[in-house]
């Protein structure tokens, strides 16, 4: 009997979601501190922090579905605060990849602000990044004592379909890197990640090669 061919076949919508814990840093002497559940000082000296997590498709791959990407976003709940100078900056970038990062490297979170996920100078390509998001905030003269603004945000990714049975989560916030002993602590409030996708059932050569992609980019170091 003759297999019966995988047809197209949109499936229902899904909303993703992976939430972010606040987080709350203090200068103490030398060194940044922080006792904020789920999150890991990635320099103790310039105040990088990071909350990793991921999102778990593996009951999608075993149903061998595609993840078909709408949208995805970033909500933030609560109020930053900052103690500095005014001119102080805090950097918040939020990043959902296809492969795990070390984010833990010196050369990984240290070339951030220059060579962004998934841009030229970074070994990150396009497709490995589904989103990221930057956002800077600052003191201002009226402001300095505790409130920072928002001065600047971009985003960008692929949103390129994947096989993958893992997205990775990640948020990263760290003082300027020109003057970090200036701002002796930070919070922020808790945030999620939102990814609006759908599933669909590809036909067999083209879900295999999906398949083929998503191996080949798992494959590919990590040197970002």
């Amino acid at each position: 009997m003759e297999a019966i061919p995988r047809t197209k076949e949109v499936d229902e919508m899904k909303t993703l979601v992976k939430e972010i814990p606040l987080v709350f840093v203090t200068l103490n002497g030398p060194i940044f501190e922080t006792d904020s559940q789920g999150w890991q000082l990635l320099d103790p000296a310039s105040g990088y922090v990071m909350c990793s997590n991921y999102f778990d498709l593996a009951g999608l791959a075993m149903d061998e579905k595609t993840i078909m990407f709408n949208g995805a976003a970033v909500q933030n709940g609560g109020v930053p605060n900052m103690t500095g100078a005014a001119g102080d900056k805090m950097y918040v970038w939020d990043i959902i990849t296809t492969i795990p990062v070390d984010f833990a490297k010196a050369s990984n979170y240290g070339n951030l602000v220059n060579f962004p996920p998934g841009f030229l100078g970074s070994t990150l390509n396009f497709e490995h990044v589904t989103y990221q998001r930057l956002q800077v905030f600052t003191l201002d003269v009226d402001a300095a004592a505790k409130q920072p603004m928002r001065t600047y945000t971009e985003q960008s990714g692929s949103l390129s379909a994947t096989a993958s049975d893992r997205l990775y989560s990640y948020r990263i916030i760290a003082p300027d890197p020109g003057a970090p002993l200036q701002i002796t602590s930070f919070g922020f409030g808790a945030a999620r990640h939102v990814l609006d996708v759908k599933t669909e059932d590809e036909p067999t050569y083209q879900y295999l090669m999906r398949l083929k992609r998503s191996y080949d980019l798992q494959q590919q170091p990590d040197r970002d």
